[in-house]
């Protein structure tokens, strides 16, 4: 087996055609779609080179691939990631960059130093915008790029709206567990969100789908973003929403990101200028985003909590989902169903376990001196 690994490996290495001969495979890190190595090379310029192999035939480890290719293409995005250098289809693997050693934004959250920490969320929140308003009209070239690369179907905003409308069905077991009804125009105002999210307007743009605390390289002085496994074309303030709601981060900073990152894209997406019209697309796309992370979390963890994220909890997971969903939506009126819903749900939760109020991950360079 390991004699068989090995020459699938030369094979690979010797699969990117002229100019790329590359020796010493260095695995780098194996992960549950694709196998990471870093490799020597004698192309010019290029003493190492970052290896992907896709390990899992789904659509992500493609999709990583057609996205660094697409926006590789793109003047205003390829400083943005790492450069997509070739590809051999008949090895599913892909050679980029290599950008070296770096903390990703998860060292510097878990650091004690705010100030680096404050200085690379502003990079990356620039970061974000440049993206976003780097490829406006690109959509069909994107998908261009996925047929070549045969990639599998399933994969677009519409689809995922789909999806999401069908998960909502699992939010009557949180009514249920919490004694809480839902309002009348809840399914109405679900749709519109929605809606939203599978039509933005002006307001899409490509992309990257997971922003993770550790899909990032964080250098002396630049961010740039990595593993594109979920990039598309879609409402472009899903990206920035996590940080609100998926892998929150203390409110003032995300005020501080989110007029940051409105700045970025106002020349691109003038609508953002707009007060209400920005306010209205950001409750609407945290609603989307913190409704289905209630759906991934199992409202028996009311009687038997579970770890959700390193010291985080799936308890105090779901309380800070319905605290800021009913923050963010309120007074807006399309939304104004699953604000009374949120906040209600919200009530009956911290009635039963007071002790959940305000409790975010615990980020220890926040509590370093930067914080709320």
């Amino acid at each position: 087996m390991e004699a068989e690994r090995g020459e699938t490996m030369l094979e690979c290495l010797a699969g990117f055609g002229a100019g790329w001969e590359l020796s010493h495979p260095a695995l780098v890190r194996e992960g549950a779609r694709a196998s990471v190595y870093r490799c020597r090379s004698t192309a010019a310029g290029f003493d190492t080179v970052i290896l992907k192999r896709i390990t899992d035939a789904g659509a992500c480890g493609t999709t990583d691939w057609a996205s660094l290719r697409f926006l590789g293409e793109s003047p205003a995005a390829h400083c943005l990631v790492p450069r997509f250098l070739a590809g051999n289809a008949a090895r599913s693997a892909y050679l980029l960059e290599d950008l070296g050693g770096s903390d990703s934004l998860e060292t510097l959250l878990t650091g004690r130093d705010a100030n680096a920490l404050m200085g690379a969320l502003h990079r990356l929140t620039r970061v974000y915008g440049e993206l976003h308003a780097a490829a406006p009209g690109g959509e069909a070239r994107f998908l261009e790029i996925r047929r070549e690369l045969a990639a599998p179907d399933g994969h677009g905003r519409q689809a995922e709206a789909e999806r999401w409308i069908a998960a909502l069905s699992k939010l009557a077991g949180w009514s249920e567990a919490l004694g809480v009804a839902f309002p009348g125009g809840f399914e109405r105002a679900t749709a519109a969100v929605a809606r939203a999210y599978a039509e933005p307007g002006p307001f899409l743009a490509f992309t990257h789908g997971d922003p993770a605390p550790t899909n990032n390289h964080v250098g002396v002085d630049e961010v740039r973003l990595l593993d594109f496994e979920y990039g598309a074309y879609r409402h472009c303030l899903y990206d920035l929403t996590a940080w609100d709601v998926l892998c929150p981060l203390p409110q003032t900073c995300i005020e501080e990101m989110r007029n940051a990152y409105r700045d970025a894209i106002r020349p691109a997406i003038p609508e953002a200028g707009d007060d209400g019209h920005f306010r209205q697309e950001w409750a609407t796309l945290c609603a989307f985003r913190a409704l289905a992370m209630l759906t991934w979390i199992p409202p028996g963890v009311l009687e038997h909590n579970q770890v959700w994220a390193g010291d985080w909890t799936a308890r105090e997971a779901a309380c800070t989902a319905l605290s800021r969903l009913a923050r963010i939506s309120d007074g807006i009126e399309p939304l104004s169903p699953i604000q009374a819903w949120s906040e209600n749900a919200e009530g009956a939760l911290l009635r039963r376990y007071p002790e959940l109020e305000g409790a975010l991950p615990r980020w220890e360079a926040f509590e370093a001196g930067t914080g709320d």
